[in-house]
């Protein structure tokens, strides 16, 4: 760049990157550009006494230009609102005896700019086999524009419902990420009903992602719903709903395999049997589940579990022989019905409620040959 120094005229002798945007007829925009100019380089630079010191000295501000910095930027001045009688053609803004800017407004025919195609999908998850009241299950939406258009003013909405109360469970907060991008922006508040997210405009080919963790407080039933909506044409309708994803939070009950013992053991063997017993108290009554329902076995694999309890049906006795003396409930099974094998480490008891409400328990299990 040659400056105003000495002989020089101020002009950049080049021309820049050249960029397109795309306006909505009637809407406002703002132009914001910046010039760097650093008289103390362009003197100096280029000659023998261009030395280490020099370079600092231009760099501190403390030679020939006060404050000449980095930071010495000029901005431009504001751009009229109306841009004068003729908007269209080329528009200069500049900084006196500085730099000009120069751009080039025109109009081109509505084409498919305002058109797109929106996909949305969404699910849920949660640590472990089943989500448990207590701890935390998060579902994930993802709104993808598969183009050709930018939709404009997309929004998000989340609705939630359950079999419990607004007071027995949590909504975190919503942000969502666009693309790749590592910064998430939030959605508006949520509620025990939901949230609705404004996530503005989409580029093409992107995916918008939405996450928000619920912590229900007791065992019950979620359904969560979500639709979205656009100023823009949306193209394919019927992708526009998924159907509903329902999560059942199950009740957390302690298991205690072979009571009495702190290792669990387990014989591997024709005739080998585990006792497992569901354990009742803090205001637990084991004695209240449809212990029918109750299928034990291998962590890992459901599918090797069993249901055939021995004697053909559980019985009540107080198997961790607290103070108390309350009622647990007793099952014994085979063991090589239940799909635990050597090197398995854990097994879990999984069943239903008297009123259909689901309850899973696990504890560590020792095989022995």
């Amino acid at each position: 760049m040659d400056d105003d120094d000495n002989c020089g005229n101020g002009e950049l002798n080049f021309s820049g990157p050249t960029w397109d945007f795309y306006l909505q007829h009637g809407k406002s925009f703002n132009v914001h550009t910046t010039g760097f100019e650093q008289d103390c380089y362009d003197s100096g630079f280029g000659f023998p006494l261009f030395t280490t010191a020099f370079y600092i000295a231009c760099y501190a501000g403390t030679l020939f230009e006060a404050g000449n910095d980095w930071g010495n930027n000029d901005a431009l001045p504001l751009l009229d609102a109306s841009l004068g009688a003729s908007p269209l053609g080329v528009r200069k803004l500049g900084v006196g005896g500085e730099f000009d800017f120069y751009f080039t407004l025109s109009q081109i025919p509505l084409t498919n700019e305002d058109q797109a195609d929106l996909g949305i999908t969404k699910a849920c998850s949660w640590q472990g086999e089943v989500a448990l009241a207590g701890k935390p299950f998060t579902c994930t939406i993802q709104v993808t524009n598969y183009g050709p258009g930018l939709p404009r003013d997309v929004v998000v909405t989340d609705s939630l419902t359950s079999s419990l109360a607004a007071t027995d469970y949590t909504v975190g907060a919503a942000p969502f990420r666009v693309g790749s991008d590592t910064a998430s922006y939030p959605c508006g508040p949520s509620s025990a009903s939901g949230f609705s997210c404004n996530i503005g405009s989409m580029p093409v080919g992107v995916t918008v992602t939405i996450r928000v963790e619920v912590t229900p407080l007791k065992p019950g039933h979620f359904e969560n719903k979500v639709t979205f909506s656009t100023a823009s044409t949306e193209l394919v309708p019927g992708n526009n709903t998924p159907a509903a994803v329902g999560v059942d939070v199950y009740l957390s009950v302690p298991v205690d395999i072979a009571p009495g013992s702190t290792t669990n053991p387990v014989t591997i063997g024709r005739r080998g049997l585990v006792t497992v017993a569901i354990i009742s108290g803090g205001g637990f009554d084991a004695t209240t589940l449809n212990v029918a329902t109750a299928c034990f076995g291998d962590a890992e694999d459901a599918s090797q579990r069993t249901r055939e309890e021995v004697h053909g049906v559980a019985h009540k006795e107080d198997a961790d022989k607290d103070k108390d003396k309350d009622l647990d409930i007793v099952f014994h099974f085979q063991v090589l019905a239940t799909g635990i094998d050597l090197g398995d480490t854990t097994a879990c008891l999984k069943g239903t409620t008297t009123n259909g409400i689901g309850f899973y328990g696990c504890d560590m299990v020792t095989p022995v040959p």
